[in-house]
C-alpha cells in the first residue's frame, strides 16, 4: 500500500479502538496516583502510581489527534474544542468554587476567589499552592491543551498567505507539525533559562513534549504504519474475546508498570514515546472488547469527576496519621472507582452527547 492510499484509509477510520483502550488506562493511573496518595494517608507498602503517567498518555493522544484529525479548515476550529472541553469543564470548576464557599477546609490546595474563578474558567494560568494550577488542580492539563490549540492555529491562519497556499497536502501537514513543535520545543528549553515565569512554567514544563511526540507520530505515521505492516508486526482484527481480553490488559500493564517506575527527564520522555508509537503501530487495526472502548469514550468525564469521589472518600474516612488497612484500602479503592465509572458514564451521555450535541446544532 502506497503512502497517499494509506493516509486515504485512516481517514476513514472514526474511531481508533486502541487510542480509546490507552485512555482507559491512562485514566485508572490518574485514578490509581490520587486514591493512594501517599501525602493524604498512611498505607503500609511503598508503591507510588506517578499520574502524571496517564497525563503522558493522554497529550500523546492529543497531539497526534490534533494532526490525524486535522481537515485543513479553520471554519469552526475553536468552537469544535469548546463545545468538546468546555460545559463538563465549567461544571466541574464551579462545583469547586460552590465547595470552597462552603465547606472550604475541603480544598487543600486550591483558593476560591473570584479572581481564580474567572482565570480558571477562561484558562489563564495562575500559582497556586505549590505550583501552576487552576481553582479545579487536576485541570491544569485543560489549560495546558487548550494552549497548544491555540498555537496550532497559528499556522492554519499561515496557510492562507498566499506564497503558503496551493502547497501539497504533505507539505501543509509538515508545516504544521513542525511550527507547532517548533514553538512547544522552545518554550521547553525557555524556561531551562527563565525559570520562575508563569508563561514557561504553565507552558514550558518537560511534560509539553509529550504533545510534540504525538503530533510528530501523526506527521510520520503512513509512513510508519507502512513500514510497520511490511516488518508484519501490526495485528489483525479478531473476533476471539480472549485475544481481545489479553491484547487491552497487555496495553494497562504496560501503562500500569511505567506509572510505577516514571522518572522526570528527556531520557524516559523519549522512551514513552517509543512505547507509545510501537503500541499504535501494533494494534492500529485491532477491535477490542466494548467494554474497554466504552471506558476509553468516557475517560475525559471519568478524569474530571474521579477527584470529587476520592477526595470526598479521603478527607471523610481516612486519618493521615493512622496507618489505613490494604484490603480495605483495595476495597475502597474498587468501590470508588465503580462510582465513579458510572456517575462518568450518566455525564458522558447527558453532557458530553446531549448537550454538547445541541451545542453543535445552534452554534455550528
Amino acid at each position: 500500500m502506497n503512502n497517499s492510499n494509506s493516509l486515504a484509509v485512516q481517514k476513514q477510520r472514526s474511531k481508533i479502538e486502541i487510542l480509546q483502550i490507552m485512555r482507559t488506562f491512562s485514566a485508572i493511573v490518574v485514578f490509581l496516583s490520587h486514591f493512594f496518595d501517599p501525602n493524604e494517608y498512611a498505607l503500609p507498602m511503598g508503591t507510588v502510581f506517578v499520574g502524571r503517567t496517564g497525563v503522558a498518555f493522554f497529550f500523546m493522544i492529543s497531539g497526534f489527534l490534533l494532526i490525524y484529525t486535522d481537515r485543513g479548515t479553520t471554519k469552526g476550529y475553536f468552537r469544535k474544542r469548546i463545545i468538546r472541553l468546555v460545559p463538563l469543564y465549567y461544571i466541574t470548576t464551579l462545583a469547586v468554587f460552590g465547595i470552597g464557599l462552603i465547606i472550604p477546609s475541603f480544598l487543600h490546595t486550591s483558593e476560591s476567589g473570584a479572581v481564580s474563578l474567572i482565570k480558571s474558567l477562561l484558562f489563564i494560568p495562575f500559582y497556586s499552592g505549590k505550583g501552576v494550577f487552576p481553582l479545579y488542580p487536576i485541570t491544569w492539563t485543560l489549560t495546558a491543551e487548550v494552549f497548544v490549540y491555540v498555537i496550532y492555529y497559528i499556522p492554519l491562519l499561515l496557510l492562507k498567505i498566499p506564497a503558503l497556499r496551493n502547497k501539497s497536502n504533505d507539505f501543509e501537514k509538515k508545516f504544521k507539525c513542525i511550527f507547532t513543535s517548533g514553538i512547544l520545543a522552545f518554550l521547553v528549553i525557555l524556561r531551562e533559562f527563565v525559570p520562575k515565569n508563569i508563561f514557561t512554567d504553565a507552558y514550558g514544563a518537560k511534560y509539553m513534549l509529550y504533545f510534540i511526540i504525538g503530533i510528530l507520530c501523526a506527521c510520520f505515521w503512513d509512513k510508519i504504519l507502512d513500514a510497520a505492516k511490511n516488518l508484519h508486526i501490526v495485528l489483525t482484527p479478531t473476533d476471539n474475546k480472549a485475544a481481545k481480553l489479553i491484547a487491552a490488559l497487555s496495553v494497562g500493564v504496560c501503562i500500569i508498570g511505567i506509572s510505577l517506575l516514571y522518572k522526570d527527564n528527556y531520557i524516559f520522555i523519549a522512551l514513552m514515546g517509543v512505547i507509545f508509537m510501537i503500541t499504535l503501530a501494533l494494534l492500529w487495526e485491532y477491535r477490542f472488547s466494548k467494554a474497554f472502548v466504552v471506558m476509553g469514550d468516557i475517560s475525559y468525564s471519568f478524569y474530571l469527576i474521579h477527584y470529587f469521589v476520592v477526595k470526598l472518600y479521603l478527607r471523610m474516612f481516612c486519618n493521615s496519621n493512622e496507618v489505613t488497612n490494604v484490603a480495605l484500602a483495595v476495597f475502597m479503592a474498587v468501590l470508588c472507582y465503580a462510582i465513579t465509572t458510572v456517575l462518568a458514564y450518566i455525564c458522558f451521555h447527558i453532557i458530553e452527547k446531549r448537550f454538547s450535541g445541541w451545542l453543535k446544532k445552534v452554534i455550528l
